[in-house]
């Protein structure tokens, strides 16, 4: 990947809970999508210490789940500082 591209629709917005974690999601079927036969996607995310949980997900044109996980949410060990992390997601 060369670089990044923006993806209209797809835009995943946080906001800080009671506890301090991030959690956002895109808004509603916004976000195309093409991938095995789905006509939009998507994306839950959590932003713990040191966690990052995301929930991504494609849906046909009759609101069928066509791709991503049914029930779990997906986890990746961050290993690098959060403040880091939050300051290129918030700017």
């Amino acid at each position: 990947m060369d670089s990044l591209q923006e993806r209209k629709g797809c835009e995943v917005k946080l906001k800080i809970d009671e506890k301090g974690n991030y959690i956002g999601s895109t808004n509603g079927k916004s976000c195309p999508s093409d991938r095995k036969g789905a006509s939009c996607a998507t994306s839950e995310v959590i932003i713990v210490p040191n966690e990052l949980h995301s929930w991504d997900r494609g849906f046909n044109d009759h609101d069928e789940q066509v791709w991503g996980a049914l029930h779990k949410v997906h986890t990746s060990l961050l290993n690098r500082s959060l403040d880091v992390l939050y300051s290129i997601i918030l700017e």
